[in-house]
């Protein structure tokens, strides 16, 4: 994981890995992106790094310490992306938590 930055370009974070779990985080980040709750880096796409490696290009966002205001704030942007609801939970495909494999089998609320 590394950050890059070019005149052209404003800063990226890049994460490698395999591009399977790359491709589902996209797909999870996009899916947080659209219940418009809480902040969500931006995605570039996929694309190798110099070494060969595949990597997911991403928003780079400044992370500092919550103060109480801003925990407060993210408090209520996490309890309003977990209204959104249907008639049943789980994912379309598997993804991953880290390295661990995670199982996105359906269930019915």
């Amino acid at each position: 994981m590394a950050a890059s930055e070019t005149a052209d370009q404003p800063r990226r974070f890049r994460k490698t890995g395999p591009a399977s779990r790359l491709e589902a985080e996209i797909d999870g980040l996009a899916a947080l992106r659209a219940a418009q709750a809480v902040h969500v880096p931006d995605t570039f796409g996929i694309d190798l790094t110099p070494a060969g490696e595949t990597c997911l290009e991403l928003e780079y966002l400044e992370i500092r310490p919550l103060d109480r205001a801003s925990g407060a704030r993210l408090g209520t942007q996490l309890a309003e992306l977990h209204r959104h609801a249907g008639d049943a939970y789980g994912w379309p495909r598997d993804n991953f938590i880290g390295d661990t494999p995670q199982s996105n089998q359906t269930h019915l609320t």
